[in-house]
């Protein structure tokens, strides 16, 4: 019994001696196995045929209201217990407007891949500060600091987004630190990924950008050539609103950095709400001019001059407003100022604009666009490719829209320009050409006949000058009726007119007295030309109210212009051969050489 009782009693001293060398083996074992800085937070595994991982659903967050708190002391235990689940367990995670900093802790089990097979994705280039801490096996704890805060040559990843390698060596697990703080609203897409889903991802994306940064420069160079064509300022404003809305979309997409300024952070956090301003000033001022002639409501165009004076001062404002505030009025303003267009152009089309209608269509797609961005970025809509590019997609449809409204509205206005042009040749028409005859009239023969001596004058060109009467025209007239008199008028010019050139110049001068300019041609073209017309005239038979048929005859007289003499001096010198044709007995032709 004894034997048993000191053997059960040396077995328990020797299991105890067991357990106390062996708890600190295992622990020892689990603190080489499981990193330093890890807690049994549950892994993301990252496992062989899979490419891409949302990472928020794997997050825990604390909020660092202070924005101080260094990686040592978010690791203290009283700290460490404050981290809680990613409440938003989407792809994508929102915070809104916040000055805090945020610490995301997380875990990735490598099963298989190389160790610098996998990215961790960052998709808002507009985030100031990124960092990214984790520690391996050995060694002290590493660290990525990144953000647009910083020049873009410092990134881990040449990239418009913020792109880390992650050092996760197969089998291996490690914890991840990553810290967030920025001035615009916390919007962060995080995935992990392959290289080779990433490089896919990337093609598309950067097919879709070179689409719309295509179309909408090729539509702002569209529109300059416009404005040097027509001279129409409404397609110069279209330029200026375009070319700042690609701007916004190109800070926005981190394109502007990566090309433009990659040396200026100070520059890339001001230019957002810059080019906000300036497509605002273009937006209004396109507005304004386009609609002009719709007439719009004195309101509303109230409205949109004191949205464009807005956007000019907030832009120069940009330079002194802290950029958290600039954003939330630029982006205020923008809304507002869609809206206020938005309503001008719905007033013009119910007025009757037929050019305002695609001009309607073309807000409401982009204000639509602007909502569609917004509620992603503050997560009231799901992370799709809609969501994703509602912005770029909205303002392509809108530029698109707006072109069509432009290039109609300009047709509108040419053929505005075509009834008026056409009206006024009427009108001219009327004012230089007789009522009666349809030949001109004396007033403009005030005006061709200076023309016409002066370009004789210049070319040394003949020109020779008409001057015809009808001959008894107050006896005809007394005898068979003034109306029968008018028909012989008319008879009379339309002779006139079926025996001269094109080039040639009729006019009625006086009552019965008609002139005929003949630029290029010299007495003796002339001389023909007047008995072709006399002789004509002299064949035709009139018709009086008793049937009794009746026969007219003309005078006239020829002269030409000697170089050197007024308009004045050519009238008396071919008054004086119609003179001398009336007394040489009428229906003849005289002839006063210059």
């Amino acid at each position: 019994m004894g034997d048993r009782v000191n053997n059960r009693t040396v077995g328990k001293k020797g299991r105890s001696v067991w357990l106390s060398r062996a708890i600190p083996v295992a622990a020892a074992l689990l603190c080489t196995v499981v990193p330093a800085f890890a807690q049994g937070f549950p892994a993301l595994r990252l496992e062989p045929g899979v490419s891409s991982y949302p990472l928020g659903p794997h997050l825990q967050i604390y909020e660092d209201v202070s924005r101080t708190l260094s990686l040592e002391q978010v690791q203290a235990p009283e700290v460490r217990e404050k981290f809680i689940p990613n409440p938003d367990a989407g792809a994508e995670i929102h915070f809104g407007y916040s000055r805090s900093a945020y610490w995301m802790k997380f875990s990735l089990a490598n099963d298989g891949q190389g160790g610098d097979a996998w990215l961790l994705h960052l998709a808002n280039p507009l985030v100031d500060e990124a960092d990214l801490y984790w520690k391996g096996l050995k060694g002290p704890v590493r660290v990525v600091r990144t953000g647009d805060r910083k020049p873009f040559s410092e990134r881990p990843l040449v990239h418009r987004d913020f792109v880390f390698p992650l050092d996760l060596p197969p089998g291996e697990t490690r914890e991840f630190f990553l810290r967030i703080q920025t001035d615009g609203p916390v919007s962060l897409p995080l995935t992990i990924l392959s290289r080779e889903a990433f490089q896919i991802s990337e093609q598309h994306a950067l097919l879709l950008m070179g689409g719309y940064y295509g179309l909408a420069l090729s539509m702002a160079v569209l529109s300059l050539w416009l404005f040097f064509s027509i001279r129409d300022r409404v397609c110069l404003f279209f330029m200026l609103w375009i070319l700042p809305t690609v701007a916004v979309q190109a800070t926005m997409s981190g394109i502007a950095y990566q090309y433009f300024w990659p040396g200026s952070p100070w520059w890339e956090r001001k230019a957002m709400p810059f080019a906000m301003g300036l497509a605002v000033v273009g937006m209004t001022l396109f507005a304004l001019e386009f609609m002009k002639r719709s007439t719009p409501h004195r309101f509303l165009c109230r409205a949109l001059k004191g949205c464009g004076a807005a956007g000019f001062l907030f832009m120069l404002g940009v330079f002194l407003t802290p950029n958290p505030l600039a954003l939330k009025l630029m982006s205020a303003l923008s809304q507002v100022s869609i809206v206020v267009v938005l309503l001008t152009a719905a007033m013009g089309w119910l007025s009757g604009f037929r050019p305002s209608r695609l001009f309607t269509v073309g807000w409401v797609v982009l204000l639509l666009g602007t909502f569609v961005g917004i509620g992603r970025s503050w997560g009231w809509l799901p992370v799709d490719f809609w969501t994703l590019y509602g912005n770029q997609v909205g303002s392509a449809a809108a530029i698109v829209l707006l072109s069509f409204s432009l290039t109609e509205r300009v047709r509108a206005i040419d053929r505005e320009r075509i009834t008026l042009r056409d009206g006024r040749q009427v009108y001219r028409r009327l004012a230089i050409t007789d009522g009666l005859t349809g030949l001109y009239n004396r007033g403009f023969l005030d005006e061709s006949l200076p023309r016409e001596t002066a370009r004789a004058k210049e070319s040394g060109h003949d020109l020779s000058l008409l001057f015809l009467e009808v001959d008894n025209f107050k006896s005809f007239n007394d005898a068979y009726s003034q109306s029968m008199g008018d028909v012989v008028l008319q008879r009379l010019s339309e002779v006139i007119r079926e025996n001269i050139r094109e080039a040639d110049s009729p006019f009625r001068y006086g009552d019965e007295e008609f002139i005929v300019l003949l630029p290029g041609t010299n007495l003796a073209g002339g001389f023909h030309v007047a008995e072709r017309i006399r002789l004509y005239f002299q064949s035709i038979v009139f018709r009086s109210e008793g049937d009794k048929s009746v026969i007219s005859s003309v005078s006239v007289g020829l002269t030409s212009y000697k170089p050197g003499e007024t308009p004045s001096d050519l009238l008396t010198r071919v008054d004086k051969a119609l003179h001398q044709a009336k007394q040489e007995g009428r229906n003849r032709t005289a002839v006063v050489d210059p």
